[in-house]
């Protein structure tokens, strides 16, 4: 592993803690780490909420089931090249990616920040 980003579901008179426990991670393991610290606690905690009502059904979205895909093939190649990478990171990297559904320049993670600010 290379790098890790931390975030949190804190208050942000808490965000210090989080870029302490950074600090002393980086420190220790020799690797960067990184925090994710501008979403709101509150829009953390709601979606976290949300997330518990999970259902499963069939798309109308051609566009979602072919980003679906597009993650599916750039996770082939990012898993054998960091073989430590857990879901939230391979998360992580995936946010990075653009998608068509969300629009011309949509990055998941651009657009999370946008929509929870």
């Amino acid at each position: 592993m290379d790098s890790l980003t931390i975030s949190t579901c804190q208050a942000p008179n808490m965000d210090f803690l989080t870029r302490d426990l950074a600090s002393y991670i980086s420190e220790r393991l020799s690797i960067s780490v990184k925090t994710e610290l501008d979403i709101p606690w509150q829009a953390l905690e709601c979606e976290v909420a949300e997330t518990r009502k999970a259902v499963v059904a069939k798309t109308e979205s051609r566009s979602l089931l072919g980003t679906l895909t597009d993650f599916t093939h750039l996770l082939q190649w990012l898993l054998p090249d960091q073989s430590g990478l857990d879901l939230v990171q391979a998360a992580v990297e995936l946010s990075h990616t653009p998608v068509q559904p969300l629009g011309r320049l949509g990055f998941p993670d651009k657009v999370t920040r946008e929509l929870l600010a």
